[in-house]
């Protein structure tokens, strides 16, 4: 970053937020039931054969979508978020202090 600037040369991060990951200024945990969605959401479509789907996971609830995706809203708010302390120091920069 530093030589970047030194430079004059532009840079940028994407995205400033991962769900726990520390490779981004700051990280949320994973909302309720996103395990669930997440399998149901990568599992094979089609027809397919008579093995595809009775390995098929059952679609999570209707309330379960909900509540996993009520849950990720909240926890992507910046003050829920915990910042990646050592990733922001690498960079060169400060982390503020905690409210």
């Amino acid at each position: 970053r530093k030589l970047l600037e030194a430079q004059d040369v532009g840079w940028t991060f994407w995205p400033y937020k991962k769900m726990q990951s520390r490779a981004g200024f700051v990280r949320f945990s994973a909302p309720v039931n996103w395990e669930k969605v997440v399998t149901y959401a990568k599992q094979p479509r089609g027809t397919g054969s008579d093995e595809i789907k009775a390995a098929l996971v059952s679609r999570p609830t209707q309330e379960e979508i909900e509540a996993c995706f009520a849950d990720l809203l909240q926890r992507i708010q910046l003050a829920q978020c915990e910042p990646n302390r050592r990733y922001i120091e690498a960079l060169g920069l400060t982390v503020p202090a905690q409210k």
